[in-house]
């Protein structure tokens, strides 16, 4: 844990250094030393700025907004791939999400839950159709159940045959949210993402003393 506090906090201090284009010492300093008062914030230069929020638009060079057409915007903003990719013109990239536990429709999780499903489902119709050229896999899944996460590789190894497929790790990726990607012509992931091994560490509830106390058996 600890390491990876601290690969947190360089990334930090990196970023911070890279975007306000300061030395990462001096960086590491503004850290240690915060909090500030707005003021103080400006004549450092860590914010840029200060202002009422009626006073944003005049310290803002607008530019005419580029409109796409609603059509277009409505497939956009839809998660995975769906049958709408088929009115697309020329080629396109597609994205196939894998968010979640990884489990298999019979069985249950808690927290956020990929649906396998929908993913193969997903991954065989950008395969499929001729306006996709190339795909990239989002991962971002702690992993879950081996059987799921087999379909779902087997099916990124089918479309790998066809086209480009990149895996993009978020946050996570470990376990079978690493095994899915393996097939993947390329991975690429976050500085800050946590790639774990296929393992075999899961949780489960124990209820053998509770039983025991109110002399239930099975």
């Amino acid at each position: 844990l600890e390491a990876l506090l601290d690969a947190v906090h360089r990334e930090v201090m990196r970023a911070l250094a890279e975007a306000r284009g300061r030395g990462v010492d001096e960086v590491a300093r503004w850290v240690e030393e915060a909090p500030y008062r707005a003021s103080k914030a400006l004549e450092l230069g860590i914010i840029d700025a200060l202002a009422y929020e009626d006073e944003v638009p005049g310290l803002l060079a607008f530019k005419r907004p580029q409109l796409v057409p609603l059509a277009r915007y409505a497939w956009a903003t839809q998660a995975g791939v769906s049958e709408r990719v088929r009115d697309a013109r020329g080629a396109r990239v597609g994205v196939v999400e894998l968010r979640g536990s990884i489990v298999y429709e019979a069985q249950s999780s808690f927290g956020r839950i990929a649906d396998v499903a929908r993913t193969v489902g997903a991954l065989r119709v950008a395969r499929a159709s001729p306006h996709i050229g190339a795909v990239v896999l989002y991962v971002d899944s702690p992993g879950g159940s081996a059987l799921a996460s087999d379909l779902i590789a087997h099916e990124v190894a089918r479309l790998r045959e066809k086209k480009p497929v990149v895996a993009y790790f978020a946050d996570v990726a470990a376990s079978g949210g690493y095994y899915v990607a393996a097939p993947a012509n390329e991975i690429v992931a976050r500085p800050l993402n946590i790639t774990g091994s296929i393992g075999v560490v899961m949780i489960r509830f124990v209820f053998e003393r509770a039983l025991e106390k109110l002399g239930l058996t099975h």
